[in-house]
């Protein structure tokens, strides 16, 4: 401002005469300070305006015409309620909805992490490729004839693409294209669907960048896709001061008055002395908050020393200028009352000896509870808090992106470890306490976090004491529980040298659990008389949707308690309504998830108050639902990467679409409250609103109960059923069974497969916060239901076909993996092919062959199918490391070519091999009549099915000796390839070929676990659970005198003995029948059986939990560097939990294996590609630059 006042001086004026002075952005409450410290005389006459409402009246005129001309035009379906504004600035981008009658903000979202979404990046682009201006760069863009994809979610990452691209001679104009394309993608998928995108409607597009062509056509695009309708799009004049023409439209309204004359050498002659200071909380309420702003001060206008603070967050401005109208509002913080009523009823302890129990994951509900086992001991008990502090110590030790909570109690672990402690507790809970039928699972952090932590803190404090222990809350038998627990604490008592007998340890449990409970009742008793108080005088309620531990004030909840609060709303935690969870969500495993689903679903209906176990609660919360008028506020609270909030809160969009809902999402980094304090206000307003508002989806009430109509439950039939299968690199081997078989199928990968394109696709309807796999394997269904439709249309083969089943697998968690088909379902719900819908039987063409881990896997196939299945399962595994056996015997990228001619030609003919198994029909009938018999029904089933004859060995025998005989190179390195199980499958090949690039042929030898393993691992957690269980039922035996519980428990046991039994036979079927004959056949190594993997994964976490992919993998990381591998890759997608706690374990993993060189680091990726550069850094890290020789030529 000081430079637009000497500006005018430099043109001849002394003074300026105004009338009223208007102010937006981030700044405009410093700026309106520094203004009336020099110039009294405009006190009254400034306006600020936040910068969304300023947009949202800044083309509010030009939507209202620009709807009339349409309709005018004859354009007959238009959204006349709502028109939105996409605003793409230098640094952040806003999507806001607003209201045609009044132009009114009902809706906004606006970026909050990265900049890849905004104009930033065409101006750095034009700045690097050397082009004069951002037209010229969109000019350029514009003639481009084509664009590639960059999938980057990082400004700096698209910008490296881009420089990745200029080295491959890709010329300027497609990299400018490239980049539009990219913006506007990031844009849809992380912003836009944070809001009801409205179909039909009118899009005023604001920012200079849509002074271009290119950028807002692409914007105009991506919307129509989005909202599947038309988006009628404009870019009104000057599209990059709108929000200056919204503010001017705001002051119209204001008294008019005499204009004053400013000196302007009174402001830009001023000197302001600066000093950075800092602010400790003083709007969010946070002590441990250390915010840098900075202080400036200097003389006003009559001498008289002033100062005023700049910077900050924007929460902090706004608190200081509305300081007045704050001092005369009630401050009703009833959320953050509610954690100290129950922290200030919590043991603390600063004892030398203390026991600790850290307030991280789940464990922060149920501390109480743990802590009166040992208590009545006289053990000194320390409850402990998560701090800001400790999630800046934790950030340090993650090398990649992870959820908050992860961080936060790793960086806590640090700093009890390093203060004086006796022991640590560190509990692994598996399951939680529920009202209702869930499964109730924790999620994989939650279980696996704490050994993570523990292994962390003792890399830092290499003597400190961690206890780390799984236990399972959900049982209802508290003796049973005690039996769990007791061996399990043993170490504890004997650290502090107490006996405490089972008939004593059984009573503190049962104690335990009635003092968290009464701990819970007491809180909720409390927050249903303040918020009575707070509603008496004339304020409001919220339920706040949350885990417990995320619902940490000022910590992970982006402060959403004094947010409330500033508005007037008392928040209530949800959790601690103890809801009865609705068996409409009980394919959500997650118990917490499975909660707010369930409280989300209830509010829709207006009936939370019948969920609600705590008879006050119910009773405040029936009286504030029957009120007429304002909807019951509903805000859900979550952070980013969290793993089963990436799935379930698709479901819980789509259940509450019908009212107003509020998702915070949070990093615990983020310090600016302002974009928030936004949306919270536009949020009231939906509120105030809502009855003549129209939502999407208040057409036709959304039944979760709907999507289980899209899953296969008649007999198979060859006549009408096609049957597909996600790719999962070459599915054609498991393609050839399923034909065997009689069956059609479409074929959906072939040498141009692409798993990035794939992903891409499934993204563009998924969304960034899934993982990668997820959105390729609904890339490949949307690639499969659009070559059904192709293929009935035109191919004799499918005439007559009605439906096309598509593959998919239900796992029982903990990880999201599990949740995939449910959220596919829920896809091709939104898409409108709802089964027996009134869009025809074009609409009702697709089902999921949902194969379920729970019932054996096989997904309604015919036995003898269901077998040879998995056996081309291991042949692919099989095949792939024949693959790379002989490449490792190629001298140069010639003899690669024709080693690739003759595999292809390997594989052509295994196919057709296997589309000949089917048993005869005499065979078939053998089976039916003797099959099940036991003993010799086994040996029916193997003759009959064929097994016997090992009919492919020949074929690979006969391969292996022409490609795979000449000896290896000596001294080669050897590299393992494990990780994630579909990423590491699908980008196997990728990854070995671009190192034969980076390195040359003949000088690396690579092995890795294919897919079958991961049956593999999921037999053996299940023998390794009943080991487990048969282990307790022998000491619970030992243990009690009770005649009836020991007779139970013997039956229980010997119910274990067979199940562990029985699952020994499928184990050995799976190895000695399935596998080994082909691996012996092709002579290469068979994988590590899983029993030795999990015995050396021990040695990083005891516990073995979480149960999944991250145990396996650690173990197999230890058994290769023992056997002196030099490298392990761990390729896994971004957000698994093999990336972030396989990575942050990594060095304990090194540890375990002190003689070796070898090391372990990640190739991770968020959209399926792994760049030729990433891969060498990975090398170079690990080798050193000697061996990265680079090769101009490629093989193909």
């Amino acid at each position: 401002m000081k430079a637009v006042f000497a500006g005018f001086e430099r043109q001849g004026f002394s003074t300026i005469r105004l009338l009223r002075l208007g102010l937006t952005g981030s700044a405009r409450y410093q700026l309106r300070q520094a203004l009336l410290a020099t110039y009294s005389e405009l006190s009254g006459r400034i306006t600020v305006l936040v910068e969304n409402y300023a947009h949202a009246k800044g083309s509010f005129e030009f939507a209202r015409e620009h709807l009339a001309a349409l309709r005018h035009a004859g354009v007959g379906e238009l959204n006349e309620q709502r028109y939105l504004v996409v605003d793409v600035g230098g640094e952040d981008t806003k999507i806001s909805s607003i209201d045609l009658r009044d132009g009114e903000l009902f809706d906004n979202a606006m970026n909050s992490k990265c900049s890849a979404g905004t104009g930033s990046l065409l101006d750095s682009l034009a700045s690097m490729f050397r082009i004069d201006d951002i037209q010229s760069a969109a000019d350029m863009a514009m003639r481009a004839p084509k664009a590639f994809s960059l999938n980057a979610t990082c400004a700096v990452f698209l910008l490296e693409d881009a420089r990745f691209l200029q080295a491959k001679g890709v010329c300027k104009s497609e990299i400018m294209a490239s980049a539009v394309w990219a913006i506007v993608e990031n844009m849809s998928r992380t912003l836009w669907k944070q809001i009801a995108v409205p179909d039909h409607a009118v899009v005023m597009l604001h920012g200079q960048t849509m002074k271009s062509d290119p950028l807002p056509l692409a914007i105009a695009d991506r919307l129509q896709q989005l909202c599947g309708g038309r988006a009628y799009c404009l870019v009104p004049p000057d599209p990059g001061h709108r929000a200056c023409f919204g503010l001017i439209a705001t002051m119209a309204g204001e008294a008019a008055e005499e204009p004053v004359a400013l000196p302007l050498s009174r402001f830009s002659g001023r000197f302001f002395e600066k000093k950075i200071v800092e602010c400790r909380g003083a709007a969010c309420g946070d002590a441990d908050a250390r915010c840098s702003r900075t202080k400036l001060s200097g003389l006003d206008a009559g001498g008289e020393r002033v100062s005023f603070l700049l910077g900050g967050c924007s929460a902090v401005n706004e608190r200081g200028a509305n300081a007045s109208a704050n001092n005369e509002r009630v401050s009703n913080d009833l959320y953050g009352e509610i954690w100290s009523f129950i922290a200030d009823r919590l043991p603390v302890s600063s004892a030398a000896d203390r026991l600790v129990i850290p307030r991280s994951f789940a464990v922060s509900e149920w501390a109480m509870f743990f802590a009166e086992l040992f208590l009545p001991s006289g053990i000194p008990v320390h409850i402990d808090r998560v701090t800001e502090d400790d999630i800046r110590r934790g950030r340090a030790c993650f090398r990649i992106d992870t959820c908050a909570p992860h961080i936060g109690a790793v960086g806590q672990m640090i700093r009890l470890a390093e203060a004086s402690h006796g022991m640590i507790l560190a509990p692994q809970i598996e399951f939680l306490p529920l009202r209702g039928e869930s499964l109730g699972r924790t999620c994989t952090i939650n279980q696996g976090g704490p050994a993570v932590a523990k292994s962390i803190a003792q890399s830092v404090v290499p003597d400190c004491r961690v206890h780390l222990f799984h236990v399972d809350l959900k049982m209802r038998n508290m003796e049973m529980l005690a039996h769990k627990l007791y061996g399990k604490l043993q170490q504890v008592y004997d650290y502090y040298g107490l006996d405490v007998d089972f008939a004593e340890f059984s009573e503190r449990v049962r104690r335990g659990m009635l003092a968290c409970g009464k701990l819970r009742c007491d809180a909720a008793d409390f927050a249903e008389v303040s918020a009575r108080r707070i509603m008496a005088a004339g304020g409001d309620i919220a339920l706040v949707l949350g885990r417990e531990y995320i619902l940490n004030p000022g910590v992970y909840d982006s402060h959403v308690g004094s947010l409330l609060r500033d508005k007037g709303l008392g928040g209530i935690p949800a959790w601690l309504l103890d809801a009865d969870l609705d068996p409409a969500f009980n394919d959500i495993y997650w118990r917490n998830a499975h909660q707010t689903a369930t409280i989300a679903a209830a509010a829709v209906r207006k009936e939370v108050h019948k969920v609600v176990s705590h008879t006050g609660l119910k009773s405040l919360l029936r009286d504030r639902e029957e009120r007429a008028g304002r909807l019951l506020p509903l805000v859900q609270v979550s952070t980013f990467l969290c793993g089963p909030d990436s799935v379930t809160n698709l479901l819980i969009e789509e259940t509450v679409k019908q009212r107003p809902y509020l998702r915070i999402q949070s990093d615990a980094a983020i310090k600016e409250l302002a974009h928030l304090e936004n949306r919270l206000s536009t949020y009231v307003r939906q509120l105030v609103h809502a009855g003549s508002l129209r939502f999407s989806g208040e057409d036709e009430a959304f039944d979760v109960a709907l999507l289980q109509s899209f899953v296969h439950q008649e007999p198979l039939d060859p006549v009408t059923d096609v049957i597909a299968f996600p790719t999962l690199s070459d599915n054609r081997m498991l393609l050839s069974v399923i034909r065997g078989a009689g069956f059609t199928c479409i074929d959906n990968y072939s040498g141009h497969y692409s798993l990035v394109r794939a992903i891409a696709r499934g993204r563009s309807v998924a969304g960034d916060s899934v993982c990668a796999p997820l959105s390729a394997v609904y890339g490949d269904v949307l690639s499969l239901i659009e070559a059904f439709r192709e293929r009935r249309a035109v191919d004799p083969a499918f005439a007559g076909k009605k439906r096309l089943l598509i593959f998919n697998n239900k796992g029982l968690g903990p990880c999201r993996q599990g949740q995939y088909v449910e959220i596919h379902k829920l896809f091709l719900y939104q898409d409108g092919m709802r089964p027996e819908s009134n869009g025809g039987e074009e609409r009702d063409i697709v089902r999921f062959l949902v194969s379920y881990e729970n019932k054996g896997f096989n997904a309604a196939f015919p036995q003898w199918v269901f077998l040879r299945g998995i056996q081309s399962v291991v042949l692919q595994g099989v095949l792939h490391q024949l693959w790379a056996d002989g490449m490792a015997r190629c001298y140069s990228f010639e003899e690669i070519g024709r080693f690739d001619t003759a595999f292809d030609t390997l594989k052509q003919e295994l196919n057709r091999m296997l589309q000949r198994m089917a048993p005869s029909d005499a065979a078939l009938r053998r089976i039916s009549r003797y099959g099940n018999m036991n003993g010799i029904g086994l040996f029916i089933r193997y003759f009959d099915y064929g097994f016997h004859r090992n009919d492919l060995a020949p074929t690979l025998r006969k391969f292996r000796k022409e490609w795979c005989s000449r000896s290896e190179p000596e001294n080669r390195l050897r590299i393992h390839i494990d990780g994630e199980v579909y990423m590491r499958t699908a980008r196997f090949e990728h990854i070995y070929r671009e190192i034969v690039k980076i390195a040359g042929p003949g000088k690396i030898a690579v092995t890795y676990s294919p897919l079958w393993c991961f049956l593999d691992y999921k037999i053996a957690g299940m023998m390794l659970r009943a080991r487990e269980s048969i282990r307790e039922s022998r000491d619970e035996i030992a243990r009690s005198s009770d005649r009836q519980f020991r007779m139970k428990r013997r039956f229980f046991l010997r119910k274990k003995q067979k199940r562990l039994l029985s699952l020994y036979v499928v184990d050995r079927a799976l190895r000695k029948i399935l596998a080994e004959p082909l691996y012996r056949a092709a002579g290469v190594a068979m994988p590590e059986p899983v029993s030795a993997i999990l015995e050396k994964a021990k040695l990083v976490v005891s516990t073995l939990r979480p149960g999944g992919e991250l145990m396996p993998f650690i173990g197999e990381a230890v058994l290769k560097l023992e056997k002196g591998y030099d490298l392990v890759l761990n390729v896994a997608p971004e957000g698994c939990m093999v990336s972030s706690m396989g990575e942050a374990l990594s060095r304990s993993i090194m540890q375990a294996c002190p003689t070796s060189a070898g090391k372990v680091l990640p190739l991770f990726t968020q959209q399926g590609d792994i760049p030729r550069e990433q891969l060498e850094q990975v090398l170079l890290a690990a080798f050193g630059p000697e061996f990265l020789v680079q090769r101009d030529s490629g093989c193909s």
